[in-house]
């Protein structure tokens, strides 16, 4: 039961942030807003003659950090997460270094260093582009009601079993999944290893014995996949 209760106070902590890094809305990171980014994006597109993915229904969400003094930093995917997006992705490689207009988020007066992340979906910014393109107004992520990853969080650890398990120290596993078009969760995986096998394997079975379904991501009102990754941790005395 300690242990339980003590992975459910990391669950609570892990909900304001997954990473020491503060998470703040994209907008605020680029000059003149996201638009502004999407527009600049576009003008790279057309000026380097880049060409479009075959997929057409490509989308990728690119989680990055800018630093207090305005550096741009990409956070990196898991290689599951690429192989499904490589064609987005290559794009964006050739897309990032071409945009400077990258801004500090201001907190108290102070430039801070924070974290967000932004959708491309490459078919928007070729030929079908249009001014004030914002992807927001056409697409969401996936919900799980009534609090979203919290809720969902919640009901897995409610569901995972460490009776009998021993350990030292803290562990740690990241597990990946995907989200389906009908709000089932798929294709869950660990991502990366406590190094326990045991361990991991508790988390992937109580993830898959939460039956509760999610709202699905949308794609111009169309429901789409959509793979999330969490972290579990619990410490031992």
């Amino acid at each position: 039961m300690r242990k339980i209760l003590l992975l459910s106070l990391f669950f609570t902590k892990l909900l304001n942030a997954q990473e020491s890094i503060p998470f703040y809305n994209n907008d605020l990171f680029y000059k003149g807003g996201f638009v502004n980014f999407y527009k600049e994006a576009h003008y790279v597109i057309i000026e380097k003659k880049l060409a479009p993915c075959d997929k057409k229904e490509a989308l990728y969400h690119q989680e990055f950090i800018v630093t207090n003094k305005g550096e741009f930093k990409k956070i990196e995917n898991s290689p599951n997460v690429y192989n499904a997006n490589k064609c987005a992705s290559d794009l964006l490689d050739q897309i990032l270094p071409e945009l400077k207009n990258w801004t500090p988020v201001q907190k108290d007066g102070n430039n801070i260093t924070a974290r967000s992340l932004f959708a491309f979906f490459p078919d928007d910014l070729f030929d079908n582009y249009k001014d004030d393109y914002d992807p927001k107004k056409f697409n969401a992520d996936a919900d799980f009601p009534p609090n979203g990853l919290s809720s969902f969080r919640d009901e897995v650890a409610r569901r995972v079993d460490l009776g009998g398990f021993n350990g030292r120290g803290k562990i740690t596993v990241i597990i990946n999944f995907v989200v389906d078009v009908d709000g089932s969760v798929t294709d869950v995986a660990v991502e990366k290893s406590s190094g326990v096998k045991e361990f991991d394997d508790r988390f992937i079975y109580a993830i898959k014995k939460v039956k509760k379904k999610w709202e699905p991501a949308k794609l111009y009102g169309n429901a789409i996949r959509q793979r999330y990754k969490i972290p579990f941790s619990i410490n031992f005395d």
